[in-house]
């Protein structure tokens, strides 16, 4: 297949419906991928009468990239494309993990920006070699079946519909797209950088796949493998829905006998499941295999234990395993202004005047708080990964939770909202 702008939209519109979305994004780092997508879809919007704005992320890696982003920025000027650069702050010591760090807070900058913009589609330029690359890379480090499904062609993140119609089509056929198009693209150093395993993997590819043969089935794999993890990841949702149960406290839990009652391959993929729940975030990578199975091997020894994993408490209490955050990873004081704010990525706290706090639950706060009639069924300690809103004079206190409050005025507050059980009233 020759990529054109006909055949791209043509698959595009097989794919998705986009026809009645007004705005979308494209994430354009200025290499030839994210710029062949960027001129595809300009063009897809000028005949649908929807909205583009292409973004570009400064990671500040690299002592030129401020001067690539801007190029980029004067290039898309030049073609009247709309286009913000978005820049992530950080201090200089990121001393391991700097491509996954990069990576999340790359995603993070674009969820927020098209968050704020009111965009619902976000396109990325992943294509079939790529799909390939991801593949091969995770059979070299023994991946499962998540692994080798590779780069999904729809994902939602955030409440962000993340899109790679590139998927289809060949690193040869963007090159040629380019060039027949006259469009030009910048060429990132790090591609070329073999310190990375991916770029092992694309020499190792480019040197042994004469034919585009391996590509091809690779990319096959990758398909087989995604109807397999889609099969899974629906089961898993299902007995998430049936046999777990989400508290208002910010924990979930789930009976001990429902639990090891489930085949081993649906344990390890509903823990993973938990955890990602308890943090509430989109960037919380899978556990690894080695720890989740040890996990469920402590707790098949039953009694009443606890247990720390992915920065989150296993509590094992009374025939029933509790999952909450762990303390020191949950947000400290925060700063709450009128309006709706978000403390710790779990709560929304709706106040109508400024001048107070929350932070998390502590012994001292409780001793002075908690009614003499208050009962709780669940182990004391997740009551602790909780908020509380103070006063700044820390006079008056209020817990959601209790039916009345302490010293503080019901009127201040509107509503806090735990993010799983939206029922929390003030």
């Amino acid at each position: 297949m020759v990529l054109t702008f006909s055949s791209f939209q043509q698959n595009l519109f097989n794919t998705v419906d986009i026809k009645d979305v007004k705005k979308i994004a494209v994430a354009l780092s200025g290499g030839a991928d994210s710029m062949c997508l960027t001129f595809l879809l300009q063009e897809v919007c000028k005949t649908n009468n929807i909205e583009i704005t292409a973004l570009t992320v400064d990671h500040k890696l690299r002592s030129n990239s401020t001067r690539e982003a801007n190029q980029v920025f004067a290039y898309m000027q030049l073609h009247g494309i709309r286009h913000a650069i978005l820049n992530w702050e950080h201090n200089n010591y990121l001393a391991n993990n700097v491509q996954q760090k990069a990576r999340e807070a790359r995603y993070s900058l674009l969820l927020k920006y098209c968050k704020e913009n009111n965009i619902s589609h976000l396109f990325v330029a992943h294509n079939y070699d790529d799909q390939a690359e991801s593949v091969m890379l995770n059979i070299l480090r023994g991946s499962g079946i998540d692994g080798i499904a590779g780069i999904k062609r729809q994902t939602k993140l955030d409440d962000i519909n993340i899109l790679r119609p590139l998927l289809k089509f060949t690193r040869s056929q963007i090159i040629n797209f380019l060039n027949a198009e006259k469009i030009i693209w910048f060429e990132d150093a790090s591609n070329s950088n073999l310190k990375f395993d991916r770029v092992k993997v694309r020499q190792l590819l480019r040197q042994f796949d004469y034919n585009h043969n391996l590509v091809a089935r690779l990319n096959l794999l990758s398909d087989n493998a995604q109807r397999a993890k889609s099969f899974l990841d629906s089961y898993v949702d299902k007995t998430f829905q049936n046999q777990c149960e989400i508290g208002d406290f910010g924990h979930i839990s789930i009976k001990a006998s429902y639990f090891f009652a489930q085949e081993e391959e649906i344990r390890l993929r509903l823990l993973n499941k938990i955890f990602r729940h308890v943090h509430n975030s989109v960037f919380i990578y899978p556990v690894r295999l080695e720890s989740l199975k040890l996990l469920q091997n402590l707790l098949k020894q039953g009694g009443n234990n606890k247990f720390t994993l992915c920065k989150c408490q296993v509590l094992l209490r009374n025939g029933v395993i509790y999952f909450y955050k762990e303390g020191k990873f949950i947000e400290q004081e925060k700063v709450l202004i009128e309006g709706d704010n978000i403390w710790d990525g779990r709560y929304v706290i709706n106040v109508k005047v400024n001048g107070f706090y929350v932070t998390k639950l502590t012994k001292e706060i409780w001793g002075q708080i908690k009614p003499k009639q208050y009962k709780h069924t669940i182990p004391s300690d997740i009551i602790f990964s909780t908020p509380v809103i103070t006063s700044s004079d820390r006079n008056e206190y209020y817990w959601p939770f209790l039916n009345g409050m302490y010293s503080c005025s019901q009127d201040r507050f509107s509503t806090i909202i735990h993010v799983y059980k939206l029922a929390v009233q003030l």
